[in-house]
């Protein structure tokens, strides 16, 4: 499969390879022509020899080993078939982030990268990103599977341009009786 050539996969392959990280970025190669591979010019239409897909990912520790596992789990699923995925750490968010720009601005980007969700939009008004609903459409996957404000912070103009694959939601725990104590007011206020 080229960079902008999307072949045949199982819905169920799809949404593994989305658990591998194509969930949060779905950041598409700006690559001068198809590639296979091997790093040959294809035409149109399905590649002739099996492809590599390269996702760059911020994530270590825990859940690097976990994305990992993901991976290795899917390459193995995959088998002899014409997929498998080569899974980089690029480092955290900002690092991963610097270096899909640097890899951009010198034609050689990964097909997939994980980012948090401060930097997809600046992708996407550079117009580097690919849009999914091709994909999405082609794989039979249901959007609404998805908490709704988190696939359509994705969506732009009927257009999905990333799936959202994990999410942080900062909280701020405290004791209400020691800000009171200390007359600090009500942090919810």
């Amino acid at each position: 499969m080229s960079r902008n050539d999307y072949r045949t996969i199982s819905r169920r392959g799809l949404l593994k390879a989305m658990s591998a990280g194509v969930g949060m970025a779905a950041l598409a190669a700006c690559a001068p022509a198809p590639t296979t591979a091997s790093g040959n010019e294809s035409p149109a239409g399905p590649a002739s020899e099996p492809v590599t897909l390269l996702l760059w990912s911020s994530y270590t520790g825990r859940n690097g080993e976990a994305e990992q596992a993901l991976v290795d789990k899917f390459n193995e699923e995959m088998g002899d078939q014409d997929l498998q995925v080569d899974y980089q750490v690029q480092g955290n968010y900002e690092e991963t982030a610097q270096k899909v720009t640097a890899a951009l601005q010198a034609q050689d980007a990964p097909d997939v990268a994980l980012l948090s969700d401060v930097w997809w939009f600046k992708f996407y008004l550079n117009q580097t990103l690919a849009p999914l609903n091709d994909l999405l459409e082609s794989q039979d996957v249901d959007v609404t599977d998805y908490h709704d404000p988190l696939i359509e912070e994705g969506l732009r103009q009927g257009v999905y341009w990333w799936i959202p694959f994990a999410r942080s939601t900062p909280l701020f725990y405290y004791n209400k009786e020691l800000f009171d104590a200390a007359g600090l007011p009500d942090p919810r206020a």
